[in-house]
C-alpha cells in the first residue's frame, strides 16, 4: 500500500518479539493510519497492545497488563 514503509509481516515480527504469545495461536489484529502502526495480541484471554512509527519500527507505546 503507498506510504507504507513497512509490510504486515515486518510489523508482527517485531509485536511477537515485543509480546511473547501466551498461547501457541495468538489472535493479532493489525490497523495502519498516518504512519503509525496499532497492533493488538489476544491470547488466553489476555489483551495486549503496541504501537510502532511506520518511518524506523521503532515502539512508541506498548500496554501489557
Amino acid at each position: 500500500m503507498p506510504g507504507r514503509r513497512m509490510t504486515d509481516g515486518q510489523v508482527l515480527s517485531l509485536v511477537r518479539k515485543a509480546f511473547p504469545p501466551f498461547t501457541s495461536q495468538p489472535s493479532y489484529t493489525v490497523d495502519f493510519k498516518d504512519g503509525i502502526w496499532e497492533i493488538s495480541c489476544e491470547s488466553n484471554g489476555t489483551t495486549r497492545s503496541i504501537t510502532v512509527r511506520d518511518a524506523d519500527g521503532v515502539i512508541v507505546r506498548t500496554n501489557q497488563p
